[in-house]
């Protein structure tokens, strides 16, 4: 009974000690590489939460331009772009996420409105909503109760005259005490990943610029040989995992046969068509996911010479099927599939 005892009151102090250097660290974390200046400013979003009972501003530089920087939050979503932040710490709370590292077109709509996921699954936290946007600015996303907002997320980008940029995350909410209380050095932690996230991210972009342009080699007619006469592996690989060519088609719509009542249905414009190639992994380890969100530049050529890029891309978790969508003019009818590194594979459309 002592010896239990004793360990009752190990435990009370060791709680005790962590309660104490939290709250001596929550000024620091609170306000973690956010300057006076910025911490008094006014920033897009604050009316939106005029008093609230939480103020947390936490900010870095940027060697880069706001345009660097802004298309990296606009992906934002646990099912798109990810979160940037500690992939083991993600997978430790149950919430694990494939973290973007380049910028995908298809990710680049976001509107007022839209829900921002913050972790994949159906008992995930509710998704933030996106309340305010200013392009290469700021945008803003967060809760409502009763059609009043509670809490805030603030991303603000504000450019320097030596060519760098601030990146301010600023924390508005009027939900404090019990819970959040415990859940904030852990916010702390994946906020301050975030913020290096983007970072490396908008740096390496800022250095390399857009994407390398892609091939605009015409097929060669050796190319264009049916898949079945062909050989199985293309030699297409990414993050060490084959794929292997699962199919195409030709349709008006991405995905294939979709007719817009999906919340990502995408209809192809006047004289375009929508070419989806199917790619399906051949040796994904069991329970993981394909890093789809680091594909290289891949694109299919055509006759006449043209080249395109993916505009779309969907996956499914339970196949591991990847699709990627090309729009095509609707003329075109023979294509080849340019994976970085490799020659035109033959597509045989179905």
């Amino acid at each position: 009974m002592k010896k239990f005892l004793k360990f009752l009151g190990i435990l009370a102090g060791l709680a005790a000690l962590a309660g104490i250097m939290v709250a001596l660290l929550t000024p620091w974390m609170d306000r973690w590489g956010a300057t006076d200046e910025e911490v008094a400013a006014s920033f897009p979003g604050d009316a939106l939460v005029p008093e609230p009972s939480s103020f947390l501003n936490r900010a870095i530089t940027i060697n880069a331009a706001p345009e660097y920087i802004y298309p990296w939050i606009v992906q934002l979503d646990a099912t798109k772009g990810g979160w940037y932040s500690y992939t083991w710490l993600e997978a430790m709370l149950n919430c694990k996420m494939v973290n973007a590292d380049r910028i995908h077109p298809e990710w680049q709509n976001l509107k007022v409105g839209d829900e921002v996921k913050m972790c994949p699954g159906e008992f995930a936290p509710p998704p933030y909503i996106v309340a305010e946007i200013y392009p290469n600015e700021a945008i803003v996303m967060g809760h409502q109760e009763n059609g009043a907002w509670v809490d805030l997320y603030q991303f603000v980008i504000v450019p320097r005259t030596d060519g760098t940029s601030r990146l301010i995350l600023r924390t508005r909410t009027m939900m404090v005490g019990g819970l959040w209380t415990v859940m904030h050095p852990g916010a702390f932690i994946m906020e301050r990943g975030l913020l290096y996230g983007i970072k490396e991210r908008a740096e390496t972009l800022a250095r390399t610029g857009s994407l390398p342009p892609l091939s605009q080699a015409t097929p060669t007619p050796e190319i264009f040989i049916p898949l079945d006469q062909a050989i199985g592996d293309y030699g297409i690989i990414l993050e060490g995992v084959s794929l292997d060519l699962d199919g195409a088609e030709l349709d008006r719509s991405f995905p294939a046969g979709c007719t817009g009542g999906e919340p990502a249905c995408f209809q192809a414009k006047e004289g375009v068509a929508i070419l989806s190639v199917r790619l399906k992994p051949r040796n994904l380890p069991a329970g993981e996911m394909l890093a789809y969100k680091s594909l290289p530049p891949v694109s299919v050529a055509m006759e006449g010479g043209e080249s395109v890029s993916y505009a779309y891309s969907t996956y499914e978790n339970t196949s591991g099927l990847l699709t990627l969508g090309f729009e095509v003019p609707s003329s075109a009818s023979v294509f080849g599939l340019h994976w970085d590194g490799l020659v035109e594979i033959p597509l045989n459309l179905e």
